[in-house]
């Protein structure tokens, strides 16, 4: 909780390399850095349909979050986290080819946010309480939302044991 209560989102204009370097075309993408963060500026709309992708995407980028934390939140941290995350990615890369990406452990671990929150909507998608919860993450309605997922959180450790790996 000490990381969400920390981390900001930010458009990817904001950090000196504009990472990510997803293309709106390809729909954008997210990338952590230290407490941050940034966020393909195509995301950032204010439709309920971008913000309900952005939600998803931001699900799996808060997986990361621990793993930038290991390296501190300090300049020399962050250069040390890029520099890891780029060499286990290249390991990966080097041990499973163009599957890489998806069978990094960094990236499974992440992957399991977005895909409990997913599995959330789609076991109780005609449940008014989830649609209501997912407003108020929308409206970013704090403490209610923690109210609500302490109501869930039965249903959030079966899904998260239930996880099969991207």
């Amino acid at each position: 909780m000490d990381l969400l209560d920390t981390c900001r989102v930010l458009p990817r204009k904001r950090n000196w390399l504009s990472f990510p370097w997803y293309s709106a075309r390809s729909g954008g993408g997210a990338f952590v850095l230290g407490r941050h963060i940034y966020v393909s500026g195509n995301l950032l709309g204010i439709d309920r349909g971008s913000q309900q992708r952005l939600l998803f995407l931001l699900a799996h980028e808060v997986g990361h979050l621990p793993h930038a934390a290991g390296f501190k939140f300090t300049a020399l941290g962050r250069t040390r986290f890029v520099i890891w995350s780029a060499l286990h990615y290249a390991g990966s890369y080097l041990r499973h080819g163009r599957s890489g990406y998806r069978k990094a452990r960094i990236e499974q671990e992440a992957e399991r946010g977005r895909w409990v929150l997913e599995q959330l909507f789609k076991v109780r998608p005609a449940e008014p309480a989830i649609q209501e919860l997912f407003d108020l993450v929308l409206d970013g309605n704090q403490q209610e939302v923690a109210e609500r997922i302490v109501l869930l959180s039965s249903t959030l450790q079966r899904l998260h044991v239930a996880y099969p790996g991207w």
